[in-house]
């Protein structure tokens, strides 16, 4: 079955099958191929097709692993016409095929079938093998397993030894490669795994672990050879492992901001001179002495820092500051140096967790609570605070039921004395009826396991007769106005009567003594007025 990705020629189509049904086929020799053809990942190939009678048809298939399409058409010549039937694939005027950036996946049988004039059919096939070069050849050293490929490196540390397992990788060839260890004087080591995978585009990767010890006193070098065609030849890396220190302390420390520490440090021989200091991350002073043992005495040389009778530096009241690498330096009285380094990790307690409402914006820091308020629904931020613990923790918002609530914000920030505070923030909104219950949940060691805090969010209360209130002003206002009006004339007619007319009494009713000869107009106009 060849599947095409475009319709054809019915009758063409026809005449392949009668071709087929009667016998028609013709030898292979008629049509000539290369039989196998190499490429490389990321090339351009072509593979010839040689016709020695003019065809009527050509086209290219692939073979498949696949039942229900066991073949694919790539390209076709057909009246004439040189069409590509898939990106990449492409037939020139020699009916060869051209395949462009070449895949893995393009690896395989290909079949150049052909319809000569006389419908004879003849075909010819050609093997592709795909190749690709590495793409890198590395060792890997497990110090913690914690910053190594599990898969690859399994951190092994005798009490006594200092054993660790150094891995060699190499990533993207295609045919496979040959890899040995072995020391710088050529000696072969054995691997302790060795394994090979393939990736996703095809390729192949492969590692060997071996497990080597430090030697006191001693450089040892090892490297890593591969070889292959996928590494133009052959590939070396090494590394050099330096001697075991005679000095021992512990790699690595946990504790806990308050409390006090013990840093060992073990030798066997009697010191001339001890000092413990700080890695830095200054450049202008990249070790701090803390403390230090010289001519017989125990020195401190910062406060809570205290070295004691068996050369172990003691810490005080600990400090998240005072996380870091801290070296012991011994110089031994035949002046041999020797130090060896111990990383400390503090932790805090979380100090508070809070939920935090936001009422009114301008009562909060802004830089956690904004309030929102619309016009019709009364929905507020609630804000979930965790401050001063490291290390880190998890948190979410909850409702009652357990549902988990996305936060509009989510923030953490370092604070001075160098723990963190969190913040989580969700927008909520009060059901008429209804009471709401929210959870904020903290997880982490520095919050000995988990923290849960609670909000309850009562339903808003109902909407007030603005109607009533209005009318009542509006009667009310002038009414005590009069009222007021009134008072006060009573009162200064009791106190002041002589400013207030007299009842019955007119001022200007007293026109018969107005003298003879002036005007009477104002008496008549006042009359007039009052008739």
């Amino acid at each position: 079955m060849i599947v095409m990705d475009r319709r054809y020629d019915l009758v063409l189509l026809l005449r392949l099958a009668i071709a087929v049904f009667c016998g028609h086929v013709g030898e292979a020799s008629v049509v000539g191929t290369a039989p196998n053809v190499q490429g490389w990942k990321g090339e351009d190939i072509r593979l010839p097709c040689d016709i020695q009678e003019e065809p009527l048809v050509v086209y290219w298939v692939k073979e498949s692993s696949s039942e229900q399409q066991p073949r694919t058409a790539k390209a076709v010549f057909s009246d004439g016409n040189f069409e590509r039937l898939e990106e990449r694939f492409d037939i020139d005027k020699n009916f060869s095929l051209v395949i462009t950036d070449l895949e893995v996946a393009d690896e395989g049988r290909y079949y150049c079938q052909v319809l000569l004039k006389n419908t004879l059919i003849v075909e010819n096939t050609t093997i592709i093998t795909i190749g690709s070069m590495a793409t890198g050849h590395t060792i890997e050293e497990c110090v913690d397993k914690s910053q190594s490929h599990q898969r690859r490196c399994t951190y092994q540390y005798p009490s006594n030894t200092p054993s660790f397992n150094l891995t060699c990788v190499v990533s993207g060839f295609k045919p496979n490669v040959s890899m040995l260890w072995t020391e710088e004087s050529g000696k072969k080591l054995d691997s302790v795994v060795s394994q090979q995978s393939t990736l996703s585009e095809g390729t192949y990767e492969r590692f060997e672990t071996i497990t080597v010890s430090a030697t006191r006193w001693t450089e040892q070098t090892f490297m890593c050879v591969s070889a292959g065609v996928s590494l133009n030849g052959t590939s070396t890396v090494e590394i050099t492992v330096l001697p075991s220190s005679v000095v021992g302390t512990a790699p690595n420390v946990q504790g806990w901001e308050g409390e006090d520490i013990r840093l060992p440090c073990d030798f066997q021989e009697e010191p001339l001179f001890v000092q413990w200091v700080k890695e830095s991350s200054s450049e202008q002073q990249q070790r701090t002495t803390k403390a230090e043992f010289f001519d017989e005495d125990f020195w401190s040389r910062e406060e809570r820092f205290d070295i004691d009778q068996k050369f172990s530096l003691v810490i005080s009241d600990l400090k998240v500051a005072d996380e870091g690498r801290y070296y012991c330096q011994v110089v031994l009285k035949n002046t041999q140096i020797f130090e060896n380094t111990t990383i400390i990790t503090i932790g805090s307690m979380a100090t508070g967790h809070t939920i935090e409402e936001c009422i009114d914006k301008s009562q909060f820091r802004q830089s956690r609570c904004t309030y929102q308020h619309p016009s019709n629904t009364p929905s507020f931020n609630l804000t979930c605070v965790v401050s001063g613990f490291k290390p880190n923790i998890s948190m979410l918002w909850t409702e009652e039921s357990g549902e988990r609530l996305n936060s509009v914000i989510s923030l953490q920030n370092t604070l001075s004395d160098g723990t963190y505070e969190r913040l989580e923030k969700i927008i909520v909104s009060a059901k008429r009826g209804t009471e709401q219950t929210f959870m904020c949940v903290a997880t982490g060691d520095s919050l000995n396991g988990t923290s849960t805090r609670e909000i309850t969010v009562l339903p808003p209360t109902g909407k007030r007769n603005n109607l009533g209130l209005i009318i009542g002003l509006t009667i009310g206002v002038p009414v005590a106005i009069v009222i007021l009006f009134l008072l006060v004339g009573k009162y200064l007619q009791n106190i002041h009567p002589e400013y207030l007319p007299r009842k019955g009494v007119c001022l200007f009713s007293d026109v018969a003594g107005t003298p003879a000869g002036e005007d009477q107009t104002f008496e008549k106009d006042f009359t007039r007025k009052k008739n």
